[in-house]
């Protein structure tokens, strides 16, 4: 298999060459020929792409040549129910269309009210075929990254700590106000507590320092110092 470098290479002398034997009925020929990529060679659509954006900047019906061959297909696959077609042959490159489009606008469909129940018997239509055919590694992960990224497990909802006022005006103070030039002001506040109330809690704020920013250690090590003094 060739290394990229080397597709680079192989397609930026194919470039130079084209331009030499540019014509209207060449650049007619080449857009055919991007467009008829072989299906089961996809890895090649990235050096096609570049390949097209850079002639594309001299040579503009290249572009847009091959745009109005892409709309044609698309708008063909679409008369013939687009997913349908994916899911009647799944292999090869249908299944990377199929998970593409999924991944591109699969979630919306889901949750939008009146595609909800076509892409939910879509979808499990999708992992069936997946469990029953021997797919390979690459293709097994695509169709469970799309199924999963329209369809994410269900998890249960995270339940907020519940902290008394005092314990969440004593965070505050600490990991939200405190910066250097609100030392003093943090450590007049702390002083005025009723500290027989909260003294254990402060004392696991100061050892939970962690919890706070990185840049907050040094700080809050200022009040404990000027606490102690």
């Amino acid at each position: 298999m060739l290394s990229s470098f080397n597709w680079f290479v192989i397609y930026t002398k194919f470039q130079v060459e084209f331009c030499y034997l540019n014509s209207k009925s060449s650049r007619k020929k080449l857009a055919r020929a991007l467009f008829n990529v072989p299906k089961t060679s996809l890895e090649l659509l990235p050096y096609y792409s570049r390949m097209v954006a850079t002639l594309s900047t001299c040579m503009k019906d290249v572009s847009s040549t091959l745009l109005q061959l892409f709309e044609e297909e698309f708008n063909f696959l679409i008369n013939k129910k687009l997913s349908k077609a994916f899911l009647d042959d799944f292999t090869h490159h249908n299944i990377d269309v199929a998970c593409n489009l999924l991944e591109t606008c699969g979630r919306y469909l889901y949750r939008h009210p009146n595609t909800n129940v076509r892409m939910e018997n879509m979808l499990e239509i999708l992992m069936r075929l997946k469990n029953i055919k021997n797919l390979d590694p690459r293709h097994n992960t695509l169709v469970e990254n799309a199924y999963y990224l329209c369809k994410p497990p269900e998890r249960s909802a995270r339940v907020s700590k519940v902290r008394p006022p005092l314990h969440q005006y004593i965070r505050k103070l600490l990991f939200t106000d405190l910066d250097k030039s609100s030392i003093e002001q943090v450590l007049r506040q702390l002083r005025k507590l009723p500290w027989s109330e909260c003294e254990p809690y402060l004392l696991k704020c100061f050892l939970k320092v962690h919890k706070g920013k990185y840049g907050q250690i040094h700080l809050i090590a200022s009040p404990t110092e000027e606490g102690c003094n």
